[in-house]
């Protein structure tokens, strides 16, 4: 909570000297769950258009058992944090999409890198056989970011196949070739 203040400065800062009503943001790993406190915590779903994170355990995980100190203790499955992102999450217009992996040492189980909060409607992307830190370097994970946010899907409702991927997909070739054909 006490870092998305701090974001909630920096949205307003952007904000301000851009002219913007709302703004993307884009969180790695506890970058993730700022994000969501932010947006679902502190009137963030006013101000944020897409939220997208990388490698977040939504669901907490079970490596910050081994760390010290609040912030940890704030990550572990069962968290008076992460009970409230996932209780307390109300629908808003925020498009959130959260990118996990299945070889993500740090996010423990694995399954816990997604939104399963059914309020905030998020699109799921596995990405299948890369690490923690790889999140940041691959460069499909890039490439999809920046197409998530150049060009944001159609209304779901609209398109149900469309909808059908969406919601729980993987990233890669085979992923960006059934979104073309969908939109299309």
């Amino acid at each position: 909570p006490k870092i998305a203040e701090k974001l909630a400065a920096r949205v307003e800062m952007v904000r301000e000297l851009t002219g913007a009503d709302k703004v993307h943001i884009v969180g790695h790993s506890l970058g993730g769950i700022v994000a969501r406190w932010y947006v679902q915590e502190e009137g963030g779903d006013q101000t944020v258009n897409t939220a997208i994170t990388l490698a977040s355990p939504h669901s907490g995980t079970i490596a910050a058992f081994a760390g010290p100190g609040r912030t940890a203790r704030e990550l572990r499955p069962g968290s008076w944090v992460m009970r409230r992102l996932n209780d307390t999450a109300t629908p808003s217009d925020v498009r959130w999409v959260a990118f996990y992996g299945d070889s993500d040492a740090l996010i423990q189980p694995s399954r816990s890198g997604r939104i399963e909060a059914p309020a905030l409607n998020a699109r799921n992307m596995l990405i299948p056989g890369i690490g923690h830190l790889g999140m940041l370097m691959s460069g499909d994970v890039v490439n999809q970011i920046i197409d998530e946010l150049l060009n944001p899907p159609a209304a779901a409702t609209s398109l149900p196949m469309f909808a059908r991927w969406t919601k729980n997909a993987r990233v890669g070739a085979p992923a960006r070739a059934a979104r073309r054909a969908a939109a299309s």
